[in-house]
């Protein structure tokens, strides 16, 4: 886990990882299961003690992130799925990629996502593409900053 701890104005920490097999650790073709290609996000939430965590999970990384948010809800205090994948909790992770070939088109697909594994709320980065970190950096910062104001009970 790649950890750059920066205070931000609103006093939050900022650490960034990368999955096993993804620039540190083990060769991808050496995790046999999901778990093993989250053990770094996994390690890193069980060294946290109290402190909780916002998880921004992007396109694939959606499947990692339910999994930790799974086995560490008292961690957690909101996962984001920024244009992501998002797994149910009763089929395999897989389940949501077979999906996506089923479905018309990119906003069938999200409705269908929306519909399998509700989610407290739907927050829409205005004319962002799929890469909105790129294509509308401002109006994603307010709006994981607005998450962070809404989710979260204590600072972390």
């Amino acid at each position: 886990m790649l950890e750059v701890k920066k205070e931000n104005r609103s006093g939050l920490c900022l650490s960034m990882g990368s999955a096993t097999a993804l620039g540190f650790g083990t060769r991808l073709e050496k995790n046999q299961t999901l778990k093993d290609y989250c053990k770094p996000l996994l390690e890193f939430l069980s060294s946290l003690g109290s402190d909780k965590v916002i998880l921004v999970a992007y396109s694939m990384g959606g499947v990692s992130a339910a999994l930790p948010a799974d086995i560490f809800p008292h961690k957690v205090a909101v996962v984001v799925f920024l244009t992501a994948f998002m797994p149910n909790t009763i089929n395999p992770p897989a389940y949501v990629l077979q999906k996506k070939h089923s479905t018309r088109g990119p906003e069938d697909y999200k409705r269908w996502m929306n519909r399998n594994f509700p989610v407290k709320e739907v927050m829409e980065v205005k004319d962002a593409d799929h890469m909105a970190m790129f294509s509308q950096p401002q109006e994603l910062c307010s709006l994981l900053l607005e998450v962070e104001d809404k989710y979260t009970y204590t600072k972390l």
